[in-house]
């Protein structure tokens, strides 16, 4: 009885090593901890060019006059971790950027439309701002993609893990006149 309780321990000890083995090698080294956050990890974000209004549909269609009213509005709806976004805009017809901070350029998709400031959004917090092209006078499709990055610090990591570019999300709306 004791020789099986003894086994059953040792089982244990082996299988409780391998994992803080792996822990361990997974919080030594910033590239597989990077990498398993971009996997892992999905941030909580939503993206609205309308008064936050719940949806299911894959793409919404809205007016413009909407649109111009409220803007963009973009909510980290994560209660822990701030984050850094970038926003890319890719229209189906060209548009005329009313922010200077505006680089536009022909892609595959259609007109790719990139802010090149950087934005900080507060945990459980909204960024919001004017929708930043002139309104445009025939219907059109606008995909809005938000690139986030977060301090692997906000994971328990060391602050000189740096950060990580996690995976896009995108979100697309039908603007007509």
């Amino acid at each position: 009885m004791m020789s099986e309780i003894v086994k059953y321990a040792r089982k244990i000890k082996g299988i409780l090593s391998l994992v803080s083995f792996i822990l361990s090698l997974v919080a030594s080294s910033p590239i597989i901890s990077r990498f398993l956050i971009y996997y892992l990890y999905e941030p909580m974000m939503e993206i609205y060019l309308s008064p936050p209004l719940p949806s299911f549909r894959e793409v919404s269609e809205l007016n413009m006059s909407i649109v111009l009213k409220s803007g963009v509005q973009i909510l980290n709806l994560d209660h822990k971790h701030d984050l850094q976004i970038r926003i890319e805009f890719i229209s189906s017809k060209p548009l005329k950027p009313k922010l200077s901070s505006i680089e536009g350029s022909l892609s595959g998709r259609g007109f790719r439309y990139v802010i090149t400031e950087s934005f900080y959004v507060p945990a459980r917090g909204t960024l919001c701002l004017t929708f930043p092209f002139e309104p445009y006078s025939e219907k059109f499709t606008l995909e809005v993609i938000v690139y986030a990055r977060i301090k692997l610090s906000e994971f328990g990591f060391p602050v000189f893990f740096g950060e990580v570019d996690l995976r896009p999300i995108r979100r697309k709306f039908i603007i007509r006149p």
